[in-house]
Protein backbone atom coordinates (compact mmCIF):
# COMPACT_ATOMS: atom_id res chain seq x y z
CA UNK A 1 0.00 0.00 0.00
CA UNK A 2 1.68 3.42 -0.95
CA UNK A 3 1.69 6.72 0.63
CA UNK A 4 -0.89 7.85 -1.48
CA UNK A 5 -3.27 5.14 -1.35
CA UNK A 6 -2.73 5.63 2.45
CA UNK A 7 -3.78 9.26 2.40
CA UNK A 8 -6.79 8.98 0.89
CA UNK A 9 -7.63 6.04 2.92
CA UNK A 10 -7.40 8.36 6.08
CA UNK A 11 -9.54 10.85 4.22
CA UNK A 12 -12.29 8.29 3.13
CA UNK A 13 -12.42 7.75 7.00
CA UNK A 14 -12.02 10.92 8.18
CA UNK A 15 -15.17 12.03 6.06
CA UNK A 16 -16.98 8.56 7.26
CA UNK A 17 -16.11 10.20 11.31
CA UNK A 18 -17.32 13.46 10.62
CA UNK A 19 -20.02 14.97 12.60
CA UNK A 20 -23.04 16.26 11.78
CA UNK A 21 -22.14 20.35 12.14
CA UNK A 22 -26.40 20.63 12.41
CA UNK A 23 -26.33 19.74 15.79
CA UNK A 24 -23.81 22.41 16.84
CA UNK A 25 -25.90 24.91 15.29
CA UNK A 26 -29.08 24.03 16.54
CA UNK A 27 -27.04 23.75 19.86
CA UNK A 28 -25.82 27.79 19.71
CA UNK A 29 -29.24 28.76 18.41
CA UNK A 30 -31.55 26.74 21.41
CA UNK A 31 -29.14 27.83 23.79
CA UNK A 32 -30.13 31.38 22.67
CA UNK A 33 -33.85 31.04 22.84
CA UNK A 34 -33.52 29.22 25.85
CA UNK A 35 -31.82 31.85 27.77
CA UNK A 36 -33.99 34.55 26.42
CA UNK A 37 -36.77 32.64 27.63
CA UNK A 38 -35.63 32.04 30.79
CA UNK A 39 -33.90 34.83 31.68
CA UNK A 40 -34.78 36.05 35.29
CA UNK A 41 -34.93 39.28 36.85
CA UNK A 42 -32.83 41.16 35.83
CA UNK A 43 -31.49 42.73 38.83
CA UNK A 44 -30.38 39.03 39.70
CA UNK A 45 -26.92 38.25 38.14
CA UNK A 46 -26.61 34.82 39.95
CA UNK A 47 -30.15 33.64 39.21
CA UNK A 48 -29.01 34.78 35.24
CA UNK A 49 -25.53 32.61 35.42
CA UNK A 50 -27.42 29.93 37.05
CA UNK A 51 -30.17 30.03 34.76
CA UNK A 52 -27.80 30.07 31.75
CA UNK A 53 -25.58 27.22 33.16
CA UNK A 54 -28.23 24.83 33.57
CA UNK A 55 -29.80 25.59 30.00
CA UNK A 56 -26.56 25.55 28.34
CA UNK A 57 -25.85 21.85 30.64
CA UNK A 58 -29.50 20.93 29.51
CA UNK A 59 -29.17 21.68 25.74
CA UNK A 60 -25.24 20.56 25.38
CA UNK A 61 -25.14 18.50 22.10
CA UNK A 62 -22.86 14.67 22.59
CA UNK A 63 -19.83 14.61 21.80
CA UNK A 64 -18.40 12.07 21.64
CA UNK A 65 -19.12 11.79 17.64
CA UNK A 66 -16.31 14.50 18.04
CA UNK A 67 -14.18 13.21 20.33
CA UNK A 68 -14.28 9.97 17.98
CA UNK A 69 -13.54 11.93 15.14
CA UNK A 70 -10.55 13.95 16.59
CA UNK A 71 -9.44 10.54 18.02
CA UNK A 72 -9.03 9.10 14.78
CA UNK A 73 -7.81 11.87 12.89
CA UNK A 74 -5.09 11.92 15.19
CA UNK A 75 -4.29 8.18 15.31
CA UNK A 76 -4.48 8.38 11.12
CA UNK A 77 -2.08 11.33 11.35
CA UNK A 78 0.31 9.53 13.77
CA UNK A 79 0.34 6.56 11.36
CA UNK A 80 1.19 8.49 8.37
CA UNK A 81 4.32 10.09 10.00
CA UNK A 82 5.41 6.98 11.38
CA UNK A 83 4.88 5.18 7.74
CA UNK A 84 7.15 8.42 6.51
CA UNK A 85 9.50 8.63 9.40
CA UNK A 86 10.46 5.09 8.62
CA UNK A 87 10.83 5.40 4.46
CA UNK A 88 12.65 8.77 4.90
CA UNK A 89 15.24 8.27 8.04
CA UNK A 90 15.51 4.64 8.59
CA UNK A 91 15.42 3.07 4.52
CA UNK A 92 16.32 6.47 2.85
CA UNK A 93 19.74 7.12 4.29
CA UNK A 94 21.39 3.26 3.86
CA UNK A 95 20.07 4.03 0.24
CA UNK A 96 21.21 7.31 -0.13
CA UNK A 97 25.08 7.35 1.84
CA UNK A 98 26.80 6.40 -2.02
CA UNK A 99 25.49 9.89 -3.24
CA UNK A 100 26.07 12.33 -0.31
CA UNK A 101 28.90 14.81 -0.69
CA UNK A 102 31.93 14.23 0.77
CA UNK A 103 33.12 16.42 3.67
CA UNK A 104 34.78 19.39 1.76
CA UNK A 105 31.66 19.86 -0.15
CA UNK A 106 29.26 19.59 2.75
CA UNK A 107 32.02 22.37 4.00
CA UNK A 108 31.59 24.38 1.00
CA UNK A 109 27.64 23.68 1.51
CA UNK A 110 27.23 24.57 5.41
CA UNK A 111 29.47 27.98 4.34
CA UNK A 112 27.24 29.09 1.51
CA UNK A 113 24.18 28.68 4.04
CA UNK A 114 25.88 30.84 6.76
CA UNK A 115 26.57 33.08 4.14
CA UNK A 116 23.15 33.09 3.03
CA UNK A 117 21.38 33.36 5.99
CA UNK A 118 23.78 36.36 7.19
CA UNK A 119 22.44 38.29 4.17
CA UNK A 120 19.31 37.45 4.47
CA UNK A 121 18.87 38.17 8.50
CA UNK A 122 20.91 41.20 8.01
CA UNK A 123 18.03 42.73 5.68
CA UNK A 124 15.75 42.26 8.94
CA UNK A 125 17.67 44.67 10.78
CA UNK A 126 17.28 48.31 9.60
CA UNK A 127 20.81 49.09 8.35
CA UNK A 128 21.62 45.53 8.53
CA UNK A 129 22.63 45.44 5.10
CA UNK A 130 25.01 48.14 4.65
CA UNK A 131 26.78 46.97 7.23
CA UNK A 132 26.47 43.01 6.02
CA UNK A 133 27.83 44.70 2.59
CA UNK A 134 31.24 46.41 4.27
CA UNK A 135 31.79 43.22 6.43
CA UNK A 136 31.82 40.90 3.35
CA UNK A 137 34.07 42.89 1.27
CA UNK A 138 36.71 43.76 4.20
CA UNK A 139 36.00 39.36 4.89
CA UNK A 140 36.92 38.62 1.05
CA UNK A 141 39.89 41.32 0.63
CA UNK A 142 41.58 39.84 3.68
CA UNK A 143 40.73 36.00 2.45
CA UNK A 144 42.28 37.63 -0.58
CA UNK A 145 45.73 38.44 1.00
CA UNK A 146 45.78 35.45 3.04
CA UNK A 147 45.53 33.06 0.09
CA UNK A 148 48.32 34.80 -2.04
CA UNK A 149 50.18 34.13 1.07
CA UNK A 150 49.18 30.47 0.80
CA UNK A 151 49.70 30.02 -2.65
CA UNK A 152 53.40 31.27 -2.22
CA UNK A 153 53.84 28.55 0.97
CA UNK A 154 51.93 25.72 -1.35
CA UNK A 155 54.03 26.72 -4.31
CA UNK A 156 57.15 26.43 -1.47
CA UNK A 157 56.41 22.88 -0.33
CA UNK A 158 55.18 21.24 -3.54
CA UNK A 159 59.00 21.97 -4.96
CA UNK A 160 59.64 20.58 -1.41
CA UNK A 161 57.62 17.70 -2.02
CA UNK A 162 58.80 17.38 -5.67
CA UNK A 163 62.38 17.37 -4.34
CA UNK A 164 62.15 14.61 -1.79
CA UNK A 165 60.11 12.33 -4.03
CA UNK A 166 63.34 12.62 -6.15
CA UNK A 167 65.45 11.53 -3.81
CA UNK A 168 63.86 8.81 -2.68
CA UNK A 169 63.46 6.71 -5.68
CA UNK A 170 67.20 8.07 -6.46
CA UNK A 171 67.67 5.78 -3.04
CA UNK A 172 65.01 2.82 -4.01
CA UNK A 173 67.54 2.72 -6.58
CA UNK A 174 70.29 2.65 -5.15
CA UNK A 175 68.91 0.32 -2.76
CA UNK A 176 67.86 -1.85 -5.21
CA UNK A 177 71.47 -1.99 -6.96
CA UNK A 178 73.26 -3.02 -3.88
CA UNK A 179 70.36 -6.06 -3.18
CA UNK A 180 71.36 -7.21 -6.97
CA UNK A 181 75.39 -7.03 -5.99
CA UNK A 182 74.24 -8.70 -2.60
CA UNK A 183 72.75 -11.58 -4.52
CA UNK A 184 75.67 -11.51 -7.20
CA UNK A 185 78.02 -12.09 -4.30
CA UNK A 186 76.23 -14.96 -2.74
CA UNK A 187 76.01 -17.06 -5.79
CA UNK A 188 79.88 -16.61 -6.48
CA UNK A 189 81.20 -20.08 -5.30
CA UNK A 190 83.29 -18.30 -2.51
CA UNK A 191 87.15 -18.71 -0.80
Amino acid sequence: MGIWDYISSTIDSIKRNAPDPTSVKDFRRNSYDSIKRNAPDPTSVKGLYWSSYDSIKRNAPDLTSVKGFCRSSYDNSRAAVIIIHDAVKVNAVDKLSPYLPDGETRSEIATNLVIVAAREGAKSIPGGSMVYKVVSQSYSRSSNKISKEHTEELKELKDKVKKLEKESSDSKKSVEELKDKVKKLEKEPGD
